[in-house]
């Protein structure tokens, strides 16, 4: 749990990204405007996360799953980083 917390959260801070963010070329923002993800926001994306894959994931593997895509937790989105950033 420290570890994905260092990784999700401190890591998504300083760079906005994760270590997987940055292998696969994405970064976090925030959906008002772009900008860096406020503390507050990468903590709320964090425990949503986790609540979300240790309840709701689970039963949606069970009965079937789903094509929906992630989903965006606290105001920050997922997009692919650009060259300038």
């Amino acid at each position: 749990m420290g570890l994905s917390l260092i990784n999700q959260v401190l890591l998504g801070l300083l760079f906005r990204c994760s270590v997987g963010k940055l292998l696969v070329g994405t970064r976090v923002v925030r959906m008002a405007d772009g900008g860096r993800p406020r503390l507050w926001q990468l903590l709320g994306r964090w425990i949503g996360g986790i609540t979300y894959g240790l309840t709701i994931l689970p039963i949606g593997f069970f009965l079937g799953g789903s094509e929906a895509p992630p989903l965006d937790f606290s105001g920050v989105r997922i997009v692919k980083a650009s060259a300038d950033s």
